[in-house]
């Protein structure tokens, strides 16, 4: 069998020589199309935010992001029974569309009359009590009270609240849903009994001993307004208007609130 000749050196250096021009007609490290980097290395999810630059949306605070107003206040209503506070409370919700009035969650009947309420045993208070549903609970005259936990929602919002709460948890609120103005209605004692006496739901003592615990005295602090309701209940409605904060600018809906219900 024949062989091919062996190439001369001539040859094999001409080879080499032509390998390294075709190698150097290729640009050396060029990306391929599907790995070609975004400007400054910029990819799509991470595309910089007017005056962010290089933080995703996502990662700015939600304030930021959002563009959204100020946090709400919470106006919290603290007053003995018979003072008339849901009188004052429905003509606010009326008054004032802007404003969020949650609905309570109450351990009594739902036909038992007063403000509209979410009714529950004490059971199922307690257990949505450990699962996190409210944003204040506390016990009073026998029964468990609870704010559901949109006011949070809704204070993040940029949204007032008024809520009906007790002198029990002011403290608390202050501490964690700040900022607060707390609207302390008052009334003589002969008048709040006179209205316990009126709407009918309890019996002579326990009529006596809500009126008793007015006597422990009205809440104070820098940020309390009094805020009597012992003549005219539209005197008492002008004064309760009046303490409240004015309108945002803007104010975007609470996620999971409602407008409607007492507060």
């Amino acid at each position: 069998r024949t062989s091919a000749p062996a190439p001369t050196r001539a040859q094999a250096k001409a080879s080499e020589q032509a390998l390294t021009n075709a190698h150097a007609s290729t640009p050396e490290h060029a990306p391929s199309p599907a790995l070609a980097p975004t400007p400054d290395h910029a990819s799509p999810a991470l595309a910089s935010t007017p005056g962010h630059a290089g933080r995703p949306a996502s990662a700015l605070p939600p304030e930021t992001a959002s563009g959204r107003a100020p946090r709400g206040v919470l106006h919290l209503v603290a007053a003995p029974s018979g003072a008339g506070k849901d009188s004052l409370i429905d003509a606010a919700r009326a008054a004032r569309p802007d404003i969020f009035f949650p609905i309570r969650t109450i351990t009594r009947p739902a036909d038992s009359g007063g403000e509209t309420h979410l009714p529950a045993t004490l059971a199922e208070f307690e257990a949505q009590e450990a699962a996190g549903a409210f944003a204040l609970s506390w016990r009073a005259h026998g029964l468990a009270y609870g704010v559901p936990l949109a006011v949070e929602t809704a204070l993040a919002e940029g949204r007032h609240v008024v809520v009906n709460v007790s002198r029990a948890v002011l403290d608390e609120a202050r501490a964690r849903l700040a900022p607060v103005l707390v609207l302390s209605i008052t009334a003589p004692p002969e008048v709040l009994a006179a209205r316990i006496a009126a709407r009918g739901r309890e019996s002579a003592a326990d009529a006596a001993a809500r009126v008793a615990r007015a006597a422990r005295g009205a809440p104070v602090g820098p940020d309390v307004t009094e805020i009597r309701n012992d003549g005219a209940l539209a005197d008492g409605i002008a004064r309760f208007l009046a303490a409240l904060a004015p309108p945002p600018s803007a104010v975007p809906p609470a996620r999971g609130a409602s407008r409607e219900g007492a507060g």
